[in-house]
């Protein structure tokens, strides 16, 4: 029976709205040097993978936080990042025995420096945008919720602007999200104000194997709320799934996984 990469081993293992044309002004909506020069993000995330053949269904799930501490300065006309790893925990939940614990190199997990424009990630400094081989369900990468692309110019509510993101699914698989995101309301959290971006996105997952290509589809849905003082992402928030059937044989696989990126301090 042919092995499909990844698939197989998880089969084994108060916010007012904003008044008509009041606008949200290039510079609110934009990256640039934030004060204090440092965050730190905390990212936890839930992958469950279900395969569903003529015996029945088995699951595998992943869970995982991972905290981010970043480091910013001027670069040109742009900001550099520096985007350092500084705790994860990671479990994988096998469809029979215990639950394994699973450290941040099986999970293909780095650091990294990217160097950010004003509409978002420009490109990879230093590290690798692409994590190496590996086993953990986790879809997606820290940089995409961190700095989801913005819009580049002035919007009004309800305005939308799109953007393709690509990871890399245990290192061999690929995941291509065209994301469509609208700039929906304004809000205050804890005494500060808020853009809410509501997030849409078209999915599809490949995984290749002797030559063949397996892909997946699915949705991605959530928002994400942006500090207008600080000019970062405050919280980002997308749920995910996606499903298809396996080629050659009677199997369905589904996916679904959820990610909360909150931004600490």
């Amino acid at each position: 029976m042919r092995r499909i990469p990844v698939l197989s081993v998880f089969a084994l293992a108060a916010a007012p709205l904003f008044s008509p044309g009041q606008t949200a002004l290039a510079q609110q909506l934009s990256y640039r040097l934030p004060s204090p020069a440092a965050a730190v993000y905390r990212m936890v995330d839930t992958t469950v993978g279900t395969m569903t053949n003529p015996d029945g269904a088995s699951d595998i799930s992943g869970n995982s936080s991972i905290t981010y501490t970043l480091s910013f300065e001027p670069d040109g006309e742009g900001v550099r990042a520096s985007v350092d790893l500084t705790d994860f925990t990671g479990q994988l939940l096998p469809p029979m025995g215990a639950p394994m614990t699973v450290s941040q190199a099986q999970a293909g997990l780095r650091s990294y420096v990217v160097r950010l424009d004003g509409r978002g990630l420009e490109e990879f400094a230093s590290g690798q945008r692409r994590r190496p081989p590996n086993d953990f369900p986790l879809f997606i990468d820290g940089w995409e919720a961190m700095f989801p692309r913005l819009p580049g110019g002035e919007v009004d509510a309800g305005d939308s602007w799109v953007d393709t993101v690509t990871t890399w699914v245990a290192g061999e698989g690929e995941r291509v999200v065209a994301y469509t995101y609208t700039l929906d309301s304004e809000t205050t959290v804890d005494g500060r104000r808020q853009l809410r971006v509501a997030i849409s996105g078209d999915a599809r997952l490949t995984f290749t194997e002797g030559g063949t290509p397996t892909s997946i589809d699915g949705t991605e849905t959530g928002f994400f709320l942006w500090d207008i003082e600080r000019g970062l992402v405050a919280l980002w928030e997308v749920s995910r799934r996606y499903e298809g059937n396996v080629p050659g044989e009677p199997a369905s696989v589904t996916f679904t996984a959820t990610t909360r990126v909150r931004l600490e301090n």
